[in-house]
């Protein structure tokens, strides 16, 4: 007689966390979208020396994460 598992997902958000439960993340942004997004960022400074690029990218997460934290 073996225990049918119980799916996370058709437990309520209170039981989870009574049982200490996870449900895990489904996420339709794949590692293939990652580095597709990542190339035609990269794409758009492309003009730009190294050191340039690096200058920009750092502005672009300091501004990442105060537009977040805004939200």
């Amino acid at each position: 007689m073996t225990a049918t598992p119980i799916n996370p997902k058709e437990l309520t958000p209170e039981l989870r966390k009574q049982l200490g439960v996870k449900a895990r993340r489904e996420t339709a942004f794949t590692a293939e979208d990652v580095a597709a997004h990542a190339l035609r960022c990269l794409a758009a400074i492309a003009g730009l020396s190294r050191a340039e690029r690096d200058r920009v990218l750092r502005h672009a997460q300091k501004l990442n994460r105060l537009k977040v934290r805004g939200d």
